[in-house]
């Protein structure tokens, strides 16, 4: 996995490849972001950019020390998870993690290379370090040795002490937009139709969308999108009532962040539509219905997509969530009475 296979990334890697670019790396980063949108593994291809022989400052990712890299069995690059420190620690019969960590891993990053010209030392999770572990780094991160940097990897970074953030240059991986996140859908070979929703649920996380997308059974609440645009669409207002008035179960209320977010993602593939913009379009799969929705103009789809997103923010201040969706259905009805007619 080289900066060539992550996608979503630019700025992110950006700056990693200047910095390797003008040989410039600095001591210590902090890739700091959400979970599953690359973090780690940006980290694990700065190791390959580091020791790869053949693209150096890039890495190959197929000679047989990106290959060891990638195995997580190379001396000059190490990949250590957080979470599992007090386990090493108990593995290795050391008592205290603080310990363990003091003498098996901090070394590590004051060692000079052994085999490539660099040493990377990554620490994933590093938010789950306790203060005394976190303290016990303090003296790693403040005595650098040339050749050797230090990746620390967190999605709370309000979890790390003070003095570790200072020590570290802060690089900010953001949530992956949902164009890119079809992109990794299609250079995994996934299900088209189940990739789009999953795109659209995954919350700008790579990882959160292959778990989506390989599931088995149906992915995102698409039945109960379709009962509020039926219901929207509806002869009567009584329909709506009643649909608004369903999700009264605990199960029904958590999914409706997830119905509402499929709304919103079908509604503004219709505005692209009614607008001329087709290639803006995310839910390729269900073309025959965006098409026919877009037709039905663009006062009603502005204003029922506006209805969705205030519906959202209504569910995360605690309103009512039956109140929420019977003013969000009275906005669909413009445009979804035309498209039924």
């Amino acid at each position: 996995m080289t900066f060539a296979d992550i996608v979503g990334q630019d700025p992110a890697l950006a700056i990693l490849r200047r910095a390797l670019g003008s040989g410039r790396l600095a001591h210590a980063y902090l890739f700091d972001g959400p979970q599953g949108v690359g973090k780690a593994t940006a980290a694990v291809a700065l190791g390959l950019a580091l020791i790869c022989p053949l693209k150096p400052g890039e890495g190959c990712g197929t000679c047989e020390q990106c290959q060891r890299v990638l195995a997580r069995n190379h001396p000059d690059a190490w990949l250590f998870d957080a979470a599992g420190l007090q386990d090493a620690a108990k593995a290795s019969g050391d008592k205290s993690a603080v310990k363990y960590a003091a003498r098996q891993v901090f070394p590590y990053a004051l060692a000079a290379p052994h085999e490539a010209a660099r040493r990377l030392l990554v620490i994933d999770h590093a938010d789950e370090l306790s203060p005394d572990v976190q303290n016990t780094l303090l003296k790693t991160l403040e005595e650098p040795r040339p050749a050797v940097h230090i990746v620390l990897v967190t999605a709370a970074r309000e979890s790390l002490l003070p003095t570790v953030l200072s020590r570290t240059q802060r690089i900010r991986f953001l949530p992956v937009g949902i164009a890119a996140l079809g992109e990794v859908a299609r250079r995994r070979g996934l299900d088209p139709t189940r990739a789009e929703t999953a795109a659209v649920l995954a919350g700008g996380s790579v990882a959160r969308l292959l778990e989506l997308a390989t599931t088995e059974g149906e992915v995102g609440p698409w039945p109960e999108v379709t009962r509020l645009r039926e219901a929207a669409g509806g002869k009567g207002a009584s329909g709506m009532f009643d649909v608004a008035a369903a999700p009264g179960e605990k199960e029904s209320k958590d999914r409706l962040p997830e119905v509402l977010a499929l709304l919103a993602s079908f509604y503004r593939d219709a505005l692209a539509v009614a607008v001329g913009a087709d290639d803006l379009v995310m839910l390729r799969q269900r073309g025959p219905e965006v098409e026919r929705v877009g037709r039905t103009g663009l006062h009603g789809l502005q204003r029922a997509l506006r209805a969705v997103q205030d519906a959202e923010e209504a569910l995360l201040a605690n309103v009512n969530a039956v109140t929420a969706l019977e003013r969000l259905l009275m906005e669909m009805r413009a445009c979804e009475r035309k498209a039924t007619a």
